[in-house]
């Protein structure tokens, strides 16, 4: 075997982590916190979710409003996305760090200058480890009007930022393969 144990640690898992930046409402004030852990729980309907330690000042207003956004950043917003997850909501105002607008859910600070943002209404919380896990329905997305390309968002104009677990934030690159297609050209050994 040409691998080699290791134990569970943070810093060894390789596998990339989208870049979000969480967004939500704290004494009538919007608060934002960058996070590694998210993802789709639900492809029909969308249901998402974001992990954030439990002490975070994100969780404060989460828990009261049952929403929070999903910003995706891009590399021209790294520094800020950056900034917002170093500082603490509970010694620093970052209200003021983006212009945001809300949509329908009016308690999802959504970031302006993000190509893609999604409202989300909390419907399950629950505790793994150290972090809240807050698990929620989309109800709505919204989109740059560059990044989209006959009515679909086109993920090259978007440009992602990803977070490695050795702590690097990297683009996606360019595309290998169109998903539920490259594996019909596999003919299994007989």
């Amino acid at each position: 075997m040409k691998k080699r144990k290791l134990d569970p640690k943070y810093n060894f898992f390789a596998a990339p982590h989208p870049t979000v930046v969480a967004g939500t409402f704290v004494n009538n004030k919007p608060t934002y916190t960058t996070l590694g852990d998210f993802g789709i729980l639900c492809a029909y309907p969308l249901h998402v979710y974001i992990a954030s330690v439990h002490t975070h000042y994100l969780n404060i207003g989460i828990k009261e409003n049952m929403t929070f956004s999903v910003n995706i950043p891009n590399p021209d917003n790294l520094v800020k996305t950056d900034y917002v997850g170093i500082v603490s909501g509970h010694k620093t105002d970052k209200s003021k760090v983006f212009d945001f607008f809300v949509g329908d859910l009016k308690t999802a600070p959504m970031i302006d200058e993000f190509p893609i943002t999604m409202e989300c209404e909390v419907h399950d919380i629950k505790r793994v480890g150290r972090n809240d896990v807050f698990m929620a329905k989309v109800k709505n997305i919204y989109a740059d009007k560059e990044c989209l390309e006959n009515g679909d968002i086109n993920m090259d104009k978007v440009n992602p930022i990803t977070l490695f677990m050795d702590l690097t934030y990297r683009t996606i690159g360019k595309t290998v393969g169109i998903s539920y297609q490259v594996g019909k050209n596999f003919k299994p050994s007989q």
